[in-house]
């Protein structure tokens, strides 16, 4: 027997068919009758390991007739019951044989999700409706031996499609009317908590939420479908339904499972009618609000600043300026076009911390963001704060030359501010940028021992201070003062100068 066995594992390929599937299982009647009556003389005192090959063989047999015929049967019942919940309901009303149908396959699906509900009569019939020129006579035996050992089975759970399940299950009641007298007494509760819960306007539903550029309706929700009612009424209400109708019920269509302790014939009803439309309803809100913001992201920011800044410095490098006046249009804190856009389309989900835009953490459905998208939300941010910290677009800062070794002179124009050192004692000078317009620009002189007086950077523009730095090197020479402080040096012979904020 053991040999016997071992060669049915070795056969078995690695799709499994029906003949392989008949092969384990005639093993399996021939291991079971074996304990019920007695292993042969040749087989006792302590030889016997048919307990043991049972134990083995029950696995490759439960993936065999899975491969070769519950799989099979499993898809044709949820190709039925898609099928089912997508007809109309007009043309089930007219045609009954077609919803008893599909009862019968849910039952069947959901039989091999709770194998111990097991029929086995009629899950053998079902297993067997099948027409492949396999013998049907065989085809029926091999499925009343599954299904008359499922029940004690746990392992061969095969997990349902709870969503699948779900919708047949209100396709069928709404169809076979099984619910008539629960859908009274449904309407019952409903009146009754209605009289104790008024309306909900919107604001009422979300206290200290901030919900500008979510939503704008001035319509109310009927107070029982709200959580305050749930808890302070409908929960125990629908209990006491339960419990005043008993617990006989159609597990099939639910009533039979657990159900947040509204007993089995209201099972799930809150979920049905309260947790899961809401879910669906929200999301089918965020995939179009979704849409409509990138959508007005797009006409609102990005394409005003690409027709603005498109090939101007210093956006792209180019010898024509990008205009401070209008970059002030998007960036400026109180009222440019990305604050405001934010703080109006965005408020109810991003909340502003300093110069900082996060996702609200009181906002537990909120859109999720694209993290570059925030990064760059954010580093707009603070380029605004820094530029408009004074009110009006500008910066100030501090410049000291230091001395350095072969030069004698050093001459620094930027716009109308000049800073002219000459080996003396240095000190820091406050300057500020952008300034006088008309004498907008930026210039570097120096004179060293042997040569005369020397100019490499001269850039004119508002922009002429960034063209400046930009030939710089930059080093920070002291990370202790608040702010930052930096060395800056104009070439390899040029002098070095350091920078802090004021």
């Amino acid at each position: 027997m053991i040999a016997e066995a071992q060669a049915a594992v070795n056969a078995q390929p690695k799709t499994a068919t029906l003949d392989s599937a008949l092969r384990l299982q005639r093993l399996l009647e021939k291991l079971e009758t074996r304990q019920s009556l007695g292993a042969p003389w040749s087989a006792r005192f302590g030889l016997n390991r048919d307990a043991a090959l049972l134990e083995r063989l029950r696995p490759h047999y439960a993936r065999a007739i899975g491969q070769a015929l519950i799989t099979p049967a499993r898809s044709r019942w949820a190709q039925q019951l898609q099928a089912l919940n997508q007809a109309p309901s007009a043309e089930l009303a007219t045609d009954p044989a077609r919803t008893e149908q599909g009862y019968q396959a849910l039952k069947a699906y959901l039989t091999l999700d709770q194998p111990a509900r097991a029929e086995p009569a009629f899950l053998a019939a079902q297993l067997a409706a099948r027409n492949d020129g396999f013998s049907p006579a065989l085809l029926r035996a091999m499925a009343q031996f599954y299904a008359e050992r499922l029940a004690g089975q746990p392992a061969w759970r095969i997990p349902a499609d709870a969503a699948l399940a779900g919708a047949s299950r209100q396709t069928l009641i709404g169809q076979l009317g099984r619910q008539q007298a629960d859908d009274t007494r449904y309407q019952q509760i409903l009146a009754e908590a209605a009289a104790k819960h008024p309306p909900q306007t919107l604001a009422a539903l979300l206290p200290g939420q901030d919900l500008r550029g979510l939503w704008r309706s001035e319509s109310s929700l009927p107070g029982v479908f709200t959580r305050k009612a749930w808890d302070e009424h409908l929960r125990a209400a629908f209990a006491n339904a339960h419990r005043r109708q008993g617990s006989a019920g159609d597990w099939v269509l639910g009533a039979g499972e657990a159900g947040q302790g509204l007993g089995e014939d209201w099972q799930g009803l809150g979920r049905h009618l309260f947790l899961q439309p809401l879910d669906q309803s929200w999301h089918t809100l965020l995939q179009p609000a979704a849409a409509s913001l990138n959508q007005l992201w797009d006409q609102s920011i990005v394409r005003p600043w690409q027709a603005s800044f498109a090939g101007r410095y210093p956006f792209h490098r180019s010898d024509a300026d990008a205009s401070l006046p209008e970059l002030g249009r998007f960036l400026h804190p109180g009222d440019g076009l990305v604050q405001q856009f934010v703080r109006q389309q965005l408020g109810g989900v991003l909340e502003q911390q300093g110069d900082q835009w996060s996702p609200d953490p009181a906002a537990a459905q909120a859109l999720r963001f694209d993290l570059n998208f925030l990064n760059e939300l954010n580093r707009l941010s603070r380029l605004s704060s820094l530029l408009y910290a004074q009110g009006d677009a500008g910066i100030r800062f501090e410049l000291k030359p230091t001395a350095t070794i072969g030069l004698e002179e050093i001459r620094l124009q930027l716009d109308q501010h000049s800073l002219h050192y000459f080996n003396q004692m240095t000190s820091w000078k406050a300057l500020s940028w952008p300034g006088d317009p008309l004498k907008a620009g930026a210039s570097l002189q120096w004179q060293t021992e042997k040569t005369g007086l020397r100019q490499t950077q001269d850039h004119p523009g508002r922009w002429g201070v960034l063209r400046l730095l930009e030939q710089a090197q930059r080093e920070q020479i002291d990370r202790a003062t608040p702010g930052r402080r930096r060395r800056c040096r104009a070439g390899n012979w040029a002098p070095a100068t350091d920078a802090r904020p004021p």
